[in-house]
């Protein structure tokens, strides 16, 4: 009975380290917190925002918001937004609310896409041979038409297929959560 009493003794100090570690590890989580809020003053590459936003087109008509249906929550410069998107919420901080016009080109891109060259299109797409519409199918085997713009012997120019490409938009985004 004494050896145990002389381990238990000995070995004490080191077991209430252990448990007023693990103690305050719960407690603070790691994390510089206050009240469940992140310290963290404003945004970065690389942090999870969470935010409100409304999407509107320049006669003022809305096409998108996340009220009614909860924040968008997102990391930032993960190519998980439009790049204009992105971009616009580095920099502000938790409660502001920023207004951004953004063109196509940092949105969804150009109604007219880039020419491509032939020689790196899919099989049946080679068989493109004046601009007009083209019956295709796409990756998953769906039905799909291309609108082609211009053809010439080494290049094919598409149409954007994306429904708000070309289209100027302005976003209202406001943070309200940083990690």
């Amino acid at each position: 009975m004494r050896s145990f009493y002389v381990r238990l003794k000995s070995e004490m100090p080191l077991t209430l380290i252990i448990i007023m570690s693990l103690t305050l590890l719960t407690f603070c989580g790691g994390k510089k917190e206050t009240g469940g809020k992140s310290t963290k003053s404003t945004v970065s590459n690389g942090d999870k925002v969470s935010v409100h936003y409304k999407g509107t087109f320049p006669d003022g008509k809305v096409f998108d918001k996340s009220h009614g249906r909860g924040p968008l929550r997102f990391t930032v410069g993960a190519g998980q937004m439009i790049k204009g998107f992105d971009k616009a919420v580095v920099g502000m901080k938790i409660g502001e609310t920023k207004t951004v016009t953004l063109p196509p080109e940092e949105a969804y891109g150009p109604l007219a896409l880039p020419p491509y060259p032939r020689k790196n299109l899919r099989k049946d797409l080679k068989k493109i041979s004046k601009p007009g519409k083209f019956e295709t199918k796409n990756y998953y085997g769906k039905k799909q038409i291309l609108e082609v713009l211009a053809v010439d012997e080494k290049t094919v120019t598409l149409r954007n297929p994306h429904p708000m490409a070309g289209k100027t938009l302005i976003f209202e985004i406001k943070i309200l959560s940083i990690d």
